[in-house]
């Protein structure tokens, strides 16, 4: 769980957030749109993580993000 920083895809939506602590939370811009999340709410995500290639943290594909669950492509 961390504070949350909106990233951007290259189309310009809103599709995860980078959280205070180092991990890259992946949502999608549907996800996104769902979550109705704001700069600095507190974010929790459940699904797989792995770590991040450069740096500390991890990249997280969300399923669920504070509790309700987002657009997730069946793998």
């Amino acid at each position: 769980m961390g504070t949350c920083h909106p990233c951007h895809a290259k189309h310009g939506e809103k599709n995860g957030v980078v959280l205070d602590t180092s991990d890259f939370i992946h949502i999608k811009p549907e996800g996104f749109a769902k979550s109705k999340l704001n700069i600095v709410d507190r974010v929790a995500a459940d699904s797989d993580a792995w770590p991040v290639a450069f740096g500390k943290g991890y990249a997280v594909e969300a399923a669920m993000v504070n509790g309700k669950p987002v657009y997730r492509k069946p793998k």
